[in-house]
């Protein structure tokens, strides 16, 4: 019988948490200020702490999940730009007509920018999740890195290995 699958299902919920922040945060700074760029970088990159925080693997799964956050914004992005253009929100760009190398070159930057902000903001939420965790409380009779019953004299903890703390293994006798 298969697992339920909650760690790839905590990678796409914290990703899709954390895109919604920053479309949330980098829609109402476009609103506000108008500045297009330095708010959707800024969307992303809070959208990419809040995945990693999360995310409930190591750090490695957290910048994945800030990555996956970042690219999802990128193209959500395509929409709601036109659409606040369109509204009167923020005023349109300047009229120029980019060949097509130009528009290439840029969205090949857009999409690392995104994704390297997405990146560093879920390495930072993952590493401030690892800060803030609370300190694990250790039972007399139980091992302080898996909570299973150790036998009375155990040096290691024989389900994960992990040595017991203030046990030193007995002297052979020969």
């Amino acid at each position: 019988m298969m697992s339920s699958g909650l760690p790839g299902r905590s990678l796409w919920i914290s990703a899709g948490a954390g895109f919604l922040l920053s479309i949330g945060i980098g829609t109402l700074m476009m609103a506000s200020t108008e500045l297009v760029d330095e708010a959707t970088f800024i969307g992303v990159f809070l959208g990419g702490v809040l995945a990693g925080q999360l995310a409930l693997r190591p750090l490695r799964r957290a910048g994945l999940a800030g990555v996956l956050a970042a690219l999802l914004s990128f193209f959500a992005y395509f929409q709601i730009v036109p659409a606040l253009i369109e509204s009167g929100i923020i005023a349109p760009p300047p009229e120029q007509q980019p060949d097509i190398y130009e528009l290439l070159f840029s969205v090949v930057v857009y999409v690392g920018i995104f994704l390297a902000l997405g990146a560093a903001g879920g390495a930072i939420g993952g590493y401030l999740r690892g800060l803030i965790r609370p300190p694990r409380v250790v039972v007399s009779g139980r091992c302080p890195n898996c909570n299973s019953v150790l036998p009375g004299e155990a040096v290691f903890c024989p389900y994960c290995g992990k040595r017991v703390q203030g046990r030193e293994p007995a002297a052979h006798q020969w």
